[in-house]
């Protein structure tokens, strides 16, 4: 007699070993472009900012972070409150193109921590010195919102914060 068909028994699926981002992504980097340790990486995203001392694979200092919001997220909000695209990565190129068209000393922005002594970033209070610039721009340009703002003057603005958030 044939023996009894068997269930075919699942077989183990091979383990996926966990991605750390920033040590893959600097070991990624000192790899391909065959940098020797230790060197410093500035990891900046939508939503995250570092400046880590990478010592050796899998042996990094984390200097300073991300306090508040990051720098993707401030180039974000002020591309929206300009009505300019966003989403998806837009902002910060939409914001960096308005920018060439302005002057980045048009408007006087603080600098994000300027007088700490730390390596941290943060940008929820130039988000806030931006918004609050643009309402009083609105007004003086009799504006019924800040996008209805001129373009010349909405490119002032980008480039006001885009050199006030890269200092």
């Amino acid at each position: 007699p044939q023996p009894a068909a068997q269930q075919p028994q699942p077989q183990p699926q091979p383990q996926q070993p966990p991605l750390v981002h920033r040590p893959a992504t600097d070991t990624t980097h000192a790899t391909v472009r065959t940098m020797d340790f230790p060197f410093l990486a500035l990891l900046v995203s939508g939503g995250h900012c570092q400046l880590i001392q990478c010592l050796g694979v899998g042996h990094y200092v984390i200097l300073g972070g991300t306090l508040d919001d990051s720098l993707g997220e401030a180039f974000d909000k002020v591309a929206r409150l300009l009505g300019l695209p966003v989403g998806g990565g837009r902002g910060g190129p939409a914001v960096e193109a308005l920018a060439r068209q302005g002057r980045c000393d048009a408007i006087n922005l603080p600098i994000p921590l300027r007088h700490r002594k730390t390596m941290d970033f943060s940008y929820a209070g130039l988000k806030t010195a931006v918004r609050k610039a643009a309402e009083g721009l609105a007004q003086q340009h009799n504006a019924s919102s800040i996008d209805r703002l001129p373009t010349n003057v909405k490119a002032d603005i980008a480039a006001s914060f885009q050199h006030a958030a890269l200092q």
